[in-house]
């Protein structure tokens, strides 16, 4: 199976396990985020997250929407069909990849708390 699939299928098993999605059918929650990038890293960010799977051909993203994160240090926004999402002991997502974009995050690991 494609990696944006199972990608797709653990962010809808995070959200469903974690009861994130509201009455309107959107899921924005506050997490706890602990970030590793080859230069940086950042342990217990309180941030507000925002799942959407409503763009064309989209399996998914994840957006940091309330942070005070350096977008040029850290990844921000994550999409299903790039990197890996695993849901991790039902406790949390677990985002791995490689910002070709930008040497400055390079390889990260990111880890999302809900609360």
């Amino acid at each position: 199976m494609e990696q944006c699939f199972i990608n797709c299928e653990n962010l809808k098993d995070f959200i469903g396990k974690h009861k994130l999605r509201n009455t309107n059918s959107s899921t924005q929650f506050n997490s706890i985020v602990t970030i590793d990038t080859e230069k940086n890293h950042t342990r217990n960010e309180k941030i507000v997250i925002m799942i959407t799977f409503s763009d064309y051909d989209s399996y998914g993203k994840l957006t940091f929407i309330d942070d005070n994160l350096d977008s040029n240090s850290y990844p921000t926004v994550f999409d299903a069909k790039w990197g890996t999402m695993q849901h991790i002991n039902d406790e949390y997502l677990q985002i791995t990849g490689y910002h070709k974009q930008n040497p400055n995050i390079g390889k990260y690991t990111v880890k999302i708390t809900p609360i």
